[in-house]
């Protein structure tokens, strides 16, 4: 079997066992490599985060790494992640998927937690009452200034956001 670094099949390796359809985001097997696998059924078990992970002949890789390989011919590069666009990591059709740095892709998380002002990069001063506008890139905080109405320092943060990860923001916290 032909292996890549780190473990990974070679993108022909992955086109003879399974299909792909970049329409719906589906693989499914063409050739069944164990008992269990039944050609045409779906490939995919999601892991803790959602992400689909596909096994064949012992290689374990995500779902949406192969869908990217499988139609740009290879695998992403080692210092790029596969970012889905609208959030949902089950969705892997290829008009959801596109490449992103680190910094980018962290850009494009759903938070579970955004404080008490429920706006991402928005932070109240609690000492005059204020809100703070911060931004983080490449692990440092950048201040953004301090504004009296939390939605204008969100205003800050979105535009500083938008001018060094462009299409890669999200925009979702409801503003009270």
């Amino acid at each position: 079997m032909p292996l890549r670094a780190k473990n990974m099949p070679v993108i022909e390796w992955v086109k003879q066992y399974f299909d792909y359809d970049p329409e719906t985001g589906i693989f499914t097997w063409k050739n069944p490599t164990c008992i269990a696998a039944i050609k045409g059924r779906a490939l995919g078990t999601p892991d803790k985060g959602g992400y689909l992970r596909m096994r064949c002949m012992g290689v374990r890789f995500f779902a949406h790494r192969a869908a990217w390989a499988w139609i740009h011919g290879d695998w992403p590069p080692e210092n790029m992640q596969v970012d889905h666009i609208n959030g949902n990591p089950a969705d892997n059709r290829i008009c959801n998927l596109r490449l992103a740095d680190n910094a980018q892709q962290q850009m494009n998380l759903r938070r579970r937690k955004l404080g008490a002002s429920g706006l991402r990069g928005v932070v109240r001063d609690n000492k005059t009452g204020n809100w703070r506008a911060q931004l983080m890139h490449n692990k440092r905080s950048i201040y953004l200034g301090t504004f009296k109405d939390k939605n204008e320092a969100r205003a800050a943060y979105l535009a500083a956001a938008r001018e060094r990860f462009g299409d890669f923001v999200i925009d979702k916290a409801v503003q009270p």
